[in-house]
């Protein structure tokens, strides 16, 4: 039995610590117009960052950026 809990432990370990990837769509928007942009195989964090560079474009402009 013993073995059985270390072993559940071992795998929940290991689970919790890798990320998922996935793919991921920023959409950018303004009060006229949306664009979407796929972020594929990435992790959420990744994919944020990556929605971030967009979202810096668009500096100065009634663009939104977010993550989806």
């Amino acid at each position: 039995m013993k073995k059985i809990i270390v072993a559940f432990g071992v795998v929940a370990l290991f689970a919790g610590t890798t990320s998922c990837k996935k793919d991921w769509t920023c959409t950018c928007s303004d009060s006229a117009d949306s664009a979407s942009f796929a972020i594929e195989n990435e992790t959420k964090k990744d994919a944020e960052s990556a929605c971030n560079e967009l979202n810096a474009i668009y500096v100065g402009t009634a663009v939104s950026c977010s993550l989806d």
